[in-house]
């Protein structure tokens, strides 16, 4: 675990946390979350001493329970969004192991901006938000494989075939809107030039999906 979460690391939370999430999943699985956390450390390093102080303790209870419940049907539970049932689940699961209600509100608050339209108010919810997407400005090929598992997700909660032409398309459509990211904590969301490294990185890898005319073999789909 990331050395900036070892005061706040908590196991039992930990292994509450990891029964939400289902290896069914390609993408949305306790390895992402493991990554993210590792991204959030990154995030708070390059942020270093300045005041006030990040809350570590927000951000690590958000990224643990930020996508749980991935593979349930949150509409037919009633929920208007996967972010939104994820925080439903971490108040019901964060109060048996010692974490304050106020701290509650804000961890969250913290899930809550890894909505696709969401605006972070917060540092901790900067980082939360910053860290779930930071793979998406990684180098093309981690990137694409990353695209052909969440594919195989969106075909499994469909129970239908995407056919990779309308995958293509679709997830540029949906990544475009990252290009306007708001975030400025951490390295690659720092406003350099004309914008961010994120973002330079992201249209990069949107450019190349693009040209993709057939999934990638190797990946295991047609």
């Amino acid at each position: 675990m990331a050395s900036v979460f070892t005061k706040v690391r908590n196991l039992s939370l930990e292994k509450a946390a990891y029964k939400f999430y289902s290896d069914k999943l390609a993408f949305h699985n306790f390895t992402h979350i493991e990554k993210a956390i590792y991204f959030a450390e990154e995030i708070i390093n390059y942020y270093g001493l300045r005041k006030p102080p990040i809350d570590c303790e927000i951000v690590y209870c958000a990224l643990l329970f930020h996508d749980a419940g991935y593979i349930k049907d949150h509409t037919a539970l009633q929920f208007e969004n996967k972010e939104s049932y994820a925080a439903s689940i971490a108040e019901r699961i964060l109060p048996q192991h010692n974490i304050p209600n106020r701290k509650i509100e804000k961890i969250c608050a913290a899930i809550l901006c890894t909505e696709k339209f969401a605006y972070c108010h917060t540092r901790e919810e900067s980082i939360v938000r910053g860290a779930d997407i930071t793979a998406m400005a990684a180098p093309y090929s981690e990137f694409l494989q990353m695209s052909v598992k969440i594919k195989q997700e969106q075909e499994l909660f469909s129970k239908s075939i995407i056919t990779w032409a309308n995958w293509v398309n679709g997830s540029a459509e949906v990544l475009s809107h990252y290009l306007k990211e708001s975030i400025t904590l951490g390295r690659i969301f720092t406003p350099a030039g004309d914008g961010t490294l994120f973002k330079s990185r992201l249209q990069r890898n949107i450019q190349l999906l693009l040209l993709e005319s057939a999934a990638p073999s190797s990946f295991g789909n047609d």
